[in-house]
């Protein structure tokens, strides 16, 4: 026995109830101050720093200039500026925008940057988004996207991943450039038509979308290779109902046809929509992705094809177009219809490969191959160079070696 009383005892357990309410109620200030907390923070604030500068000038607010040799903290309204040839990281929490050669970018905070000249890649993947004054509009690149902005004649604004919006400077009218393509705005003027995108294939594209350069490429080396040979090119016969635009280029038709063919849907509908997009300037490689054709299912298209006569369209450092050998009968006969030796030298995972959106590095010549080509060539009386396009030349990597990032396209 304890000789309390029933009061004693309720009015015990009246307090602690009380005090049990007291700390709940505590304990959610104490949630709605850390929340409240989070929500305040400005991302405005956040600091902006330069790093693997190359050929890099930091020049504060009131004129005093200086040259960051590793990660510098940008003050605010400083502008970071790199000389013909240099190349910077801008840096604010987890959003990166990369300058290229002889551009200036402005820092006014941590939401806000002011391009002066020159090109800049803003990789938004993990970040909020970023307000880009650029002279003939602003350029709002929102959380998830990957944009690139040149400030030259015209301001060309592309994007390879989410949309981005661009405000014409002075005026109310603005675009939408959705993933993939591209829009051109004069300075005092209003944005052009948006169109598909144009790719250059220096380093920050095949930084950010190595696929989709690696298919453009590929897809340009079968049309090459498509123009240069007239029986192959006479074993795609494109319906003459399909011709209703501008004449094209043999080689341009026939591959405008495979693309159409290999994405499985309406090959007149998918066909037009095809020459549509390379009409407004669009690199193989995004039209293919846009009407979801893979390099892989192209060259399937290809290869499926009644006969393919003459004609070798080999993927490696460069296109390569290679003929066909055929040996002679033995013990005499007729000499048998020539047949391709390959097709386009997609990836390919296994013997019947699975349509993949995302080809990796390009393949070198096999030996087997390498020996037909080398067989060919010793027998004609053509010089070599005559068999091998130009190179294809990639502009010099506007920034040094950076460490690999996740795939841009799938």
């Amino acid at each position: 026995m304890t000789g309390m009383t029933d009061k004693q005892v309720t009015a015990g357990q009246n307090g602690r109830a009380a005090l049990s309410a007291l700390a709940a109620v505590a304990a959610l200030v104490l949630l709605a101050g850390v929340a409240l907390t989070v929500r305040g923070s400005d991302p405005a604030r956040e600091p902006t720093f330069v790093s693997q500068p190359r050929a890099v000038t930091l020049t504060l607010v009131d004129g005093q200039t200086s040259t960051p040799t590793g990660r510098t903290r940008v003050p605010a309204g400083a502008t970071v500026r790199t000389a013909p040839g240099g190349s910077a990281v801008l840096t604010t929490a987890d959003r990166e925008v990369l300058l290229g050669s002889d551009t200036a970018v402005t820092v006014v905070d941590g939401e806000r940057q002011r391009l002066g000249q020159g090109l800049v890649m803003v990789d938004a993947r993990r970040a909020d988004a970023l307000a880009l004054e650029a002279g003939a509009g602003t350029v709002t690149s929102p959380r998830g996207a990957v944009i690139r902005v040149e400030r030259g004649l015209l301001l060309r604004v592309a994007s390879f991943r989410g949309d981005a919006e661009v405000q014409a400077a002075g005026r109310k009218a603005s675009s939408t450039v959705t993933a993939l393509h591209q829009v051109q705005v004069p300075y005092g003027g209003l944005p052009g038509r948006v169109t598909a995108l144009a790719l250059t294939r220096d380093g920050w594209e095949r930084r950010f979308a190595q696929g989709l350069v690696s298919r453009d490429v590929d897809l340009n080396g079968l049309a090459a290779g498509l123009a240069a040979d007239d029986r192959a090119r006479s074993a795609v016969a494109v319906p003459a109902a399909f011709l209703t635009g501008d004449p094209v280029g043999a080689g341009e038709l026939a591959l405008s046809f495979l693309v159409a063919r290999a994405t499985g849907q309406d090959e007149q509908k998918v066909f037009a929509q095809v020459r549509s997009l390379r009409d407004e300037g669009g690199s193989w490689g995004v039209v293919a992705e846009l009407v979801g054709a893979s390099a892989v299912r192209v060259s399937g298209a290809l290869d499926a094809l009644p006969e393919v006569p003459l004609g070798t369209v080999l993927a490696g450092p460069d296109p390569v177009v290679a003929p066909a050998v055929t040996a002679a009968p033995v013990g005499g006969g007729s000499t048998p219809r020539p047949r391709p030796t390959g097709g386009v030298a997609s990836p390919r995972p296994s013997a019947t490969p699975a349509p993949s959106a995302t080809p990796g590095p390009l393949a070198p010549v096999t030996e087997p191959l390498q020996s037909v080509i080398d067989a060919v060539v010793s027998a004609l009386p053509t010089p070599v160079q005559s068999l091998v396009p130009a190179p294809l030349r990639t502009p010099t990597s506007l920034l040094p070696p950076l460490p690999p990032l996740p795939p841009l396209l799938p």
